[in-house]
């Protein structure tokens, strides 16, 4: 990272911290550039070399992060022909993956900021984005494996939908909960609870089927 990249990454982060601090005082109709970059000390002509006004500073922080986040999470893998079947991570795999582990990892380490992302009314969009972009990607990977496991019981949009919503929600009280349970533990039960079979999620049956 050049020098001048690393001036734009400072007031990209200083401008986002004040943000955060500020929408604890006030709704987000209520934070002017003004009030953005005297909190952040940022002056406003510096503000508006990367930014046309508030909503394009937004956008541009929700999309980063969103693009970051979904990256920092993805894994190649190699299937190997068990049943069921199992994954080795590789170098060169031809699987795309999403690490549970590594998403709530780079969840922790911004937690401020995901607290507002995910819990506040006034991002709904990036929720919206999440879900797409979560969406798409598990209907990439089945295109992947359609050969090796054949038709579903349950149609590939439902799944999508069941996962992406267990997903959020899974992050959402995670966050509520000030991130008490450690990532692999999460991820473990993650896993458990949408293992094919569902032999942990006892409490489906809630959901009657009469």
């Amino acid at each position: 990272m050049n020098a001048l990249d690393a001036r734009v990454t400072k007031t990209r982060e200083k401008l986002t911290a004040a943000l955060i601090d500020l929408m604890n005082e006030a709704p987000l109709e209520k934070i002017s550039v003004q009030k953005l970059t005297t909190r952040a000390h940022v002056t406003r002509g510096t503000f508006y070399l990367h930014y046309q006004d508030k909503n394009d500073f937004i956008q541009q922080l929700m999309s980063r992060t969103l693009d970051e986040w979904l990256e920092s999470a993805r894994v190649r893998a190699n299937l190997v022909a068990t049943d069921p079947v199992k994954w080795q991570m590789t170098a060169s795999g031809e699987i795309e993956r999403f690490s549970l582990i590594r998403a709530l990892q780079f969840v922790a380490e911004r937690r401020d900021l995901f607290l507002l992302l995910i819990r506040n009314e006034h991002f709904f969009q990036f929720r919206k984005q999440l879900s797409e972009r979560l969406t798409l990607g598990v209907k990439q990977f089945y295109q992947q494996l359609q050969s090796e496991i054949g038709e579903l019981t349950v149609p590939i949009d439902l799944q999508a939908a069941f996962l992406t919503s267990a997903f959020r929600g899974i992050t959402s009280h995670w966050l509520e909960v000030n991130t008490m349970y450690a990532p692999h533990f999460v991820d473990e039960a993650f896993q458990s609870l949408t293992h094919r079979e569902l032999t942990q999620l006892i409490v489906a049956d809630w959901f009657s089927a009469d």
